[in-house]
């Protein structure tokens, strides 16, 4: 009998390679570089200023400049000063000063419910390959992916899945730690997240999954007791009697309802839970340890616009548990789709780690190749919870409420056709996928909109111990005089190429800098977290209305994030009410994006954006091509 797979297995036929046979390539393991990363560094206050400054110019007028200028000039001598020195002093011992300040400020402290406004889903990547929409398949496949998960999990137990390297640099792997065994715990002012997962090394871990169905959950053991995994079909055979199970019981009572609320109300309805009886301490640890939840879901989605929707503000929040790092949801027709807490990992990490299974699933043609062999194994066990009538209400509360929550969401997939990584790679000018769909994205909204829009895009530190992400504020100063250049009848080609290539320069350098730690967003936050826990008055430069107008404190228009060469992608809500949150991949013939409104203002329409998004790709490749040939010309 095999045991459990895992990225660096390899198929030959229908035998699985031994783990023996795998363990023979790992030359690293999975940690072995975290004590010798370098720590996150605390950039220049006085670079990191300017570069505020300059992010600033877009969005205000000659006198709002002015006064900013002033704001910051007495930022830099007075108080800034004195938090970026305590900054300083916190560097000494810590080796990532942001991450004392990152979840609890960024995250925790938030008292809004996470879905659909804070976590971010996708559509699974098998749906154009091997796992087209299929009656009957949703058991078949949800086995098989949690018997994938459950190998990729155990290799990261025992540290052989791949480091992370980017340009000869290798990258923090601790976020790999959240996505399994992890899941964020309500508190009354401030949340926190419990981290069970352990290597082999350190200790043992649980290896059950969470099944919900029908409003029913069941802990479902993914390992034998010797330590090797249950194979697909015994998993399925789980997974069918559990359905067998709630069919035969009806609908339950629905306590994952409770995670959709606002933070304070969950914490303390969860109190409330344990009051009543102590097993429901037990089961909620269950829960809340599990590697992973999947669930069991009676909708049946049929594009990435469906899945998506349905992942991110779909109809059901009694078959979830909105606080678990990772929920795996499998649909009736046999699509799936991930939806992850996003506090205590980047969606990098998802990607990254399900890539290892995509490509296990079609080395596979998605069915199982093993032995159909069903060894005797104990049934699922059902958490009951001891309710009353205030958690019965507290439910049917929270039905309606993220009711109307996900009502304001909306999501649609578009796929750019037209052209995609190789067309880019054929040009005789050098310009990263992402740079280019960036500035794309820049014009499309300013042709719609005829001004500007405070961008957010993320950028990865994990080339630093514990790192997470910093800002690249896309809208430039470069970008914005590109695209009046665009809209303007009387611009040269000439012109517009060489401010194109203007804006290319400056989004590739803040990028560069970003990933290297010299972004400015990370610090500023810092600094304001440090006032606050000083009890010093908020800094005048964080109520200036340029730092709103720039994005900072979480209002920009446009929220974005390239994930890659991949099949993966995904997204999440807008940060404001008023904007788009843009999320893309790129393969070889086309950019696929995740785009995201709420329906309740009027001044977004997704459409529309979109079609300006169109043209917008198409008419930059038009004049990078133009770039292209010059460049040609000039080495004759």
């Amino acid at each position: 009998m095999s045991k459990v797979a895992g990225p660096l297995i390899h198929y030959q036929g229908t035998i699985m390679a031994s783990t023996t046979r795998a363990l023979s390539i790992i030359k690293e393991s999975t940690f072995q570089y975290q004590d010798s990363l370098p720590s996150l560094p605390v950039p220049d206050l006085d670079q990191s200023l300017e570069k505020y400054l300059d992010s600033v110019k877009p969005h205000v007028n000659s006198e709002e400049l002015k006064n900013t200028t002033e704001i910051i000039a007495n930022f830099r001598n007075g108080v800034g000063k004195e938090l970026h020195d305590k900054l300083l002093q916190i560097a000494k011992t810590d080796r990532n000063w942001l991450e004392r300040f990152w979840e609890p400020y960024a995250y925790h402290d938030l008292r809004m419910p996470t879905i659909p406004f804070m976590s971010f889903s996708g559509p699974g990547p098998f749906k154009e390959t091997v796992w087209p929409q299929q009656a009957g398949t949703q058991l078949e496949r949800a086995a098989l992916n949690l018997w994938l998960r459950t190998g990729v999990w155990n290799q990261l137990r025992r540290e052989e899945v791949p480091v992370t390297k980017s340009s000869r640099h290798v990258w923090c792997m601790d976020q790999m730690r959240s996505w399994a065994n992890c899941c964020r715990i309500p508190g009354i002012t401030r949340d926190s997240v419990t981290r069970h997962f352990r290597t082999e090394k350190e200790g043992s871990c649980p290896s059950h999954a969470m099944v919900f169905y029908h409003g029913r959950m069941y802990r479902l053991e993914c390992l034998q007791r010797n330590g090797e995994a249950f194979t697909a079909p015994e998993l399925q055979l789980q997974l069918t009697r559990i359905v067998e199970h709630a069919d035969q019981q009806g609908a339950g009572i629905g306590i994952g309802a409770l995670t959709f609320t606002d933070r304070t109300l969950w914490a303390k309805n969860r109190d409330h839970l344990i009051k009543l009886d102590s097993r429901n301490r037990d089961f909620l640890h269950l829960i809340e340890s599990s590697q992973v939840v999947l669930c069991l879901d009676d909708d049946e989605p049929c594009t990435d616009t469906q899945i998506s929707q349905t992942a991110i503000a779909g109809r059901n929040c009694t078959d979830r548990w909105a606080d678990k790092s990772v929920t795996e949801i499998f649909f009736k027709n046999g699509f799936y789709a991930n939806q992850c807490e996003h506090s205590p990992f980047d969606a990098m990490v998802l990607v990254e780690l399900q890539m290892g299974l995509e490509k296990q699933v079609l080395e596979m043609k998605g069915k199982w190749q093993g032995s159909n062999i069903i060894r005797q194994m104990e049934p699922p066990e059902e958490l009951v919870f001891t309710v009353d009538n205030v958690i019965q209400q507290a439910i049917q509360q929270a039905k309606e409420t993220y009711a109307q929550n996900a009502s304001t969401v909306e999501v649609k997939t578009k796929q750019f056709t037209s052209f995609g990584s190789d067309a880019l790679k054929g040009l005789n000018v050098k310009v990263h996928a992402d740079v280019f769909t960036q500035l794309a994205i820049q014009l499309a909204y300013y042709r719609l909109y005829g001004r500007p829009a405070p961008t957010y895009e993320t950028a990865s530190t994990r080339r630093f111990y514990h790192g997470r992400t910093e800002t690249v504020r896309s809208c430039s100063s470069e970008a914005l005089a590109w695209c009046k250049a665009m809209v303007d009848s009387h611009s040269s080609l000439q012109t517009k190429l060489q401010l194109l290539g203007k804006a290319e320069a400056k989004h590739s350098r803040m990028m560069k800098e970003a990933m290297n730690g010299q972004g400015f967003d990370r610090h500023l936050f810092g600094l304001s977290c440090l006032a606050l826990e000083e009890g010093l008055p908020v800094p005048q430069i964080f109520i200036d209305p340029a730092w709103t107008k720039s994005g900072g404190g979480g209002n920009f228009i446009l929220s974005t994030s390239f994930s890659g060469y991949t099949q993966v992608y995904g997204g999440v809500a807008p940060m404001c009410t008023d904007g788009y949150g843009c999320f893309y991949r790129m393969d070889r013939e086309r950019i696929v994006f995740f785009l995201s409104t709420y329906h309740i203002t009027k001044n977004t329409n997704t459409n529309a954006f979109w079609n300006h998004l169109e043209r917008a790709l198409q008419d930059e490749f038009e004049l990078w091509k133009v770039g292209s040939m010059e460049a040609a010309s000039s080495k004759l």
